[in-house]
């Protein structure tokens, strides 16, 4: 018989537990519920990106797994893409109960981390604690702001791996099998595999001390069987995840990620297949600014934090006779940030408690966790201060596998705010199963003299003169520069102002981080002397650990960052520029957006085919277009890719749109080649040459070229049917001939293929970045489709592997089921 009161106790809490998730994630994001949207720049630069591959979904049915409206042409892949066959990517919808965002994003971190800290043994209570400290921690929220979504989602799921991975350890191999498949396949499912990399060395620092732990008590056997058995599971989160992981490195290959440029002249960057060192590292972390995981103004806050009318800023520009409502706005929008990155949108904060909670629990803990979770925070602190630190990392860049790939070290900081956030529940775990005696007494001292040792000298560091002048960021030179011109001698005055505001900022964390360690101090010395019961001491620490972090959060994420539905839309219709251009019919034209940020905004891709776009791995060979010639304005460039319109900024600034009757259509013959003997002497001929007349080909494909034959004036060729993944071209000529069209070659013959009147026929690549091809005489079919066999064997290779692992776990889910019927 089943004992439902039984069952009842142990299923109410997390019932409770997870209502209270909810109830968290709508209050915080409750204009939503105002029909209001939340605007994340990012989702606005996707949603421009991605509109050409969701309109082809929405008319067939089908993915689009190319799309011609930024850069050119480049493959879908990393921006709008799903795999049909993947089993993770239907858990994945349900994960947060079909909520809708921005409701459900602060509910994968709360779920994620709350998954952990339930297999881990703890309380529920505990456990929503340390959810709370993990999720509401201030870099998750700046990072739903910015919409970086993909990323808080690996995020969130990095707990549900380690929870799997620590079962394992612990002998618990079924469970701990279940586990580490779904939390690593929801991770790579969600698709940023810089979190995942970060995951794997979380992952290997907790294996290391494991080993270490288990030769000293003699079972190597286990720790064997449980890495066998990550094996296992790795496997099973890889399979049904295949098509996005190998359209993914197959398409890496050709990108500014991890592919090499073709160009000699590139060869004085690091052309190692990674990224350029200098633009990888450029948001790195300062040394001093690590002080924000406990401090969240230290460095100012955010680039343009804004002051109030109490500010020194604000009273300093009334004084000159600035008017009031000038001085707010300026006070308002005045950059505090004076850390080590270019420009920041918020800091790492991981909040007073939990700073506290990890020194506690560096004193209170035993066994391999403890060590484990100190290494993976202090190699998470070492590795975001990046080029601050280049000793180091300098050299795990040009040799730790991989590494090169990813950018902003500063990210490196999410492997703290998971170490940290678990140190603090199983800090809190221990003080209440440890016994009150003298030892747990003394480690308590320890502790607290610690954290108190830590805030007195921030905060006589805040106050000395000393630090008065380091806070003075390099960015402050060309601001000094702008308040001269505007304010003249008064200028000094203004900025010494500025910088009183940031040690206001700094030291008012300081008195802030006192109160909150009093209060904690007070609830553990309450609780030692009996006069409290535990339960007090959760709900007081839970109140204090959301408190903080809450309204840290919304200076970054609050009601102003949701706009009126309506609103949103606006910024998604044509304005006057594209309108005027719409009107021209003649189909896949493309546009030169000179008047915006031309390679970083995609709003022109959401209406035209764009030259421009923006996307952290486009094509190298499009890249270097970019740079050689498109960026120097050469009209024979712009003409070879069909440029028909050009947006320019006019006089009265506003937008004007000019025709570019150059632009050479989808295709063309030509009547001469151009040999190059490389890539860097095809890149030259760029500069001066009619491409209607002039293909420029590489020498290495002087096998393709054949059949060039006089000119004939009754050759004729046209594109009369387009879609994403195929274009459709008929021709007629007397005489063989070659054709250039307007599209970005890339991987000929593998993925994009030719064909005659269905029979397939190679192409090559002219002028360094188009598609060219020797055509048979007379009149045919001729079709280009893009057949990439990483995507359709993929898919094969993914549905199979999806139906293992769901008999695998469903069976796994039956055995233990029955085996529990039987002990009961």
């Amino acid at each position: 018989m089943i004992n439902k009161a039984k069952v009842k106790a142990q299923v109410l809490p997390h019932i409770i537990v997870v209502f209270s998730f909810i109830i968290l994630s709508c209050v915080f994001m409750s204009p939503y519920f105002k029909n209001k949207v939340l605007q994340q720049a990012d989702i606005i630069q996707y949603k421009g990106a991605s509109k050409e591959i969701n309109d082809h979904y929405k008319k067939n049915g089908e993915r689009a797994l190319w799309t011609n409206t930024l850069f050119g042409g480049m493959p879908s892949f990393q921006i709008s893409f799903s795999s049909d066959s993947n089993v993770y990517r239907f858990i994945g919808k349900h994960f947060t109960f079909n909520l809708p965002r921005p409701i459900n994003l602060l509910l994968y971190g709360l779920l994620g981390f709350y998954v952990l800290t339930i297999v881990l043994g703890l309380s529920p209570w505990i456990c929503l604690i340390g959810s709370i400290a993990f999720a509401f921690s201030t870099y998750s929220i700046v990072i739903i702001e910015a919409g970086h979504n993909t990323k808080l989602m690996s995020l969130s799921y990095v707990p549900i791996i380690m929870a799997g991975v620590i079962s394992l350890f612990r002998g618990k191999y079924g469970l701990g099998l279940i586990i580490t498949t779904l939390g690593l396949g929801l991770n790579l499912q969600s698709n940023h595999f810089q979190i995942t990399y970060y995951a794997l060395i979380i992952g290997l620092v907790f294996a290391i001390t494991e080993m270490i732990h288990s030769i000293k008590n003699k079972k190597s056997n286990q720790f064997l069987k449980a890495c066998a058995l990550i094996g296992l599971a790795s496997v099973l989160a890889l399979g049904p995840n295949i098509t996005h992981l190998w359209t993914t490195y197959d398409y890496s290959k050709e990108t500014i990620r991890g592919g090499k440029s073709e160009l000699k002249s590139n060869k004085e960057k690091d052309n190692s297949g990674g990224l350029d060192k200098d633009y990888a590292q450029r948001w790195s972390y300062g040394k001093m600014e690590t002080l924000t995981l406990m401090f969240p103004d230290f460095a100012g806050g955010a680039s343009g934090g804004g002051l109030e009318k109490d500010s020194e800023t604000y009273r300093s520009l009334t004084k000159i006779g600035v008017p009031p409502k000038t001085a707010k706005d300026f006070a308002s929008s005045v950059n505090t940030y004076w850390g080590a990155q270019p420009f920041t949108s918020g800091p790492f904060y991981f909040g007073v408690i939990t700073c506290i909670l990890f020194v506690l629990g560096c004193f209170l803990l035993k066994g391999p966790v403890k060590p484990a979770i100190i290494i993976i925070t202090l190699i998470s602190i070492l590795l975001s201060w990046g080029s601050n630190f280049s000793i180091f990392n300098d050299f795990l860049f040009n040799y730790l596998p991989m590494y090169n790939k990813f950018r902003t070290p500063s990210t490196t900081l999410v492997m703290a705010q998971f170490s940290m956030s678990l140190m603090a529940v199983l800090t809190l775990d221990q003080l209440f199963k440890r016994k009150i005696d003298n030892t747990l007494l003394e480690e308590l001292k320890k502790a607290g003299l610690a954290v108190g040792v830590l805030i007195v000298c921030c905060y006589l560091m805040g106050i000395s003169s000393d630090f008065h002048n380091i806070k003075i960021s390099g960015s402050d030179v060309q601001f000094k520069q702008y308040l001269s011109q505007v304010l003249g001698v008064k200028a000094e005055d203004v900025f010494s102002a500025i910088v009183k505001d940031r040690t206001t900022l700094f030291t008012g964390n300081v008195w802030y981080a006192i109160f909150l360690s009093l209060c904690l101090a007070s609830l553990i010395w309450l609780y030692i002397k009996q006069k409290i019961q535990k339960r007090m001491v959760l709900i007081g620490v839970a109140v204090l650990v959301l408190g903080d972090l809450w309204s840290v959060g919304k200076k970054y994420l609050n009601d102003d960052n949701f706009v009126d539905k309506r609103k949103n839309k606006v910024q998604f219709t044509a304005d006057e520029a594209s309108l005027n251009i719409l009107r021209d019919k003649t189909p896949h034209y493309r546009v030169l957006n000179l008047a915006s940020n031309t390679f970083n905004e995609t709003l022109t891709s959401y209406f035209h085919h764009s030259v421009g776009g923006y996307h952290a791995a486009k094509l190298i060979l499009y890249q270097d277009l970019i740079e050689h010639q498109i960026s120097k304005q050469n009209m024979s460039v712009w003409k070879m890719l069909n440029t028909k319109y050009v947006i320019a900024k006019s006089k009265s600034d506003g937008q004007q749109v000019q025709q570019n009757p150059g632009a050479l259509g989808n295709v063309w013959f030509v009547d001469s080649v151009m040999w190059a003997q490389n890539a860097d002497e095809e890149m030259n001929a760029l500069n001066n040459f009619d491409p209607s007349k002039t293909a420029i080909v590489d020498l290495r494909f002087k096998d393709l070229v054949s059949g060039m034959s006089t000119i004939d004036s009754f050759r004729q060729i046209k594109l009369v049917e387009y879609s994403t993944d195929k274009m459709t071209y008929k021709y007629n000529s007397e005489a063989p001939c070659l054709a250039v069209f307007s599209e970005i070659y890339y991987k000929g013959n593998q993925d994009w293929k030719a064909y005659v009147d269905g029979k397939h026929l190679p192409h090559f690549r002219a002028n360094y970045a188009l598609r060219a091809m020797s055509l048979p005489s007379g009149e045919h079919d001729l079709e280009f489709k893009f057949e990439p066999s990483s995507y359709y064997v993929g898919e094969k290779i993914a549905m199979t592997s999806s139906i293992i692992v769901c008999l695998l776990v469903l069976g796994m889910l039956m055995y233990y089921s029955k085996r529990h019927k039987k002990t009961s």
